[in-house]
C-alpha cells in the first residue's frame, strides 16, 4: 500500500474553499448570510435634548424573527446598525407594542411590564451621568 503524502494532495479541494470563503465574506463587508437592517418606528428626545431612545424593529433575514429593540444614543448620532442596548424582545412592532417617555432627563420610562421572556432589559445606561430605566405598563409622565 502506497502513503500519501500531504505535498501530494490536490490543491483544487483548498482553493474551492478559499473561492467559497471570498465569495461568501468579501474582502471590506460582513457575510451576506448576517446582514441586519433597524426600521425606525419612533423617537423620544430627552428633556435636555442630550439623548435620544429610539423604538426599532431589527430584521436579520429569513433564518431569524424579527426583534422589537430599544436604543438610547447621544442626541447628534444615528442608530447603529446593531443590536437595542437597552431593550429586546422577539416579535413584530405591532404585536410587542412599546411606547415610552421621559420621566427626566436621565431617567427614561418604558411602558412594558417584563415577563421574563426578553431577551435584553437593562435598568440603566452609561456610565457618567447614567441613564435609570424602569418599565411599568401602567404609569404615564404627566406632559407640561
Amino acid at each position: 500500500m502506497e502513503s500519501i503524502r500531504i505535498g501530494q494532495l490536490s490543491r483544487k479541494p483548498l482553493m474551492f474553499v478559499w473561492l467559497v470563503v471570498v465569495i461568501l465574506f468579501g474582502c471590506d463587508s460582513p457575510p451576506l448570510l448576517f446582514d441586519c437592517a433597524n426600521t425606525v418606528d419612533s423617537v423620544v428626545e430627552s428633556p435636555d435634548k442630550q439623548l435620544r431612545a429610539i423604538v426599532f424593529e431589527r430584521n436579520c433575514g429569513a433564518t431569524t424573527g424579527f426583534s422589537t429593540q430599544i436604543s438610547i444614543i447621544k442626541a447628534g448620532d444615528t442608530l447603529p446598525n446593531e443590536g437595542g442596548n437597552v431593550y429586546v424582545a422577539s416579535g413584530h412592532l405591532g404585536r410587542v407594542g412599546t411606547e415610552m417617555d421621559w420621566a427626566g432627563s436621565r431617567n427614561l420610562l418604558i411602558h412594558k411590564t417584563l415577563t421574563g421572556a426578553e431577551f435584553k432589559a437593562e435598568h440603566s445606561w452609561g456610565w457618567i451621568d447614567a441613564v435609570e430605566i424602569q418599565y411599568d405598563s401602567t404609569a404615564k409622565v404627566e406632559k407640561p
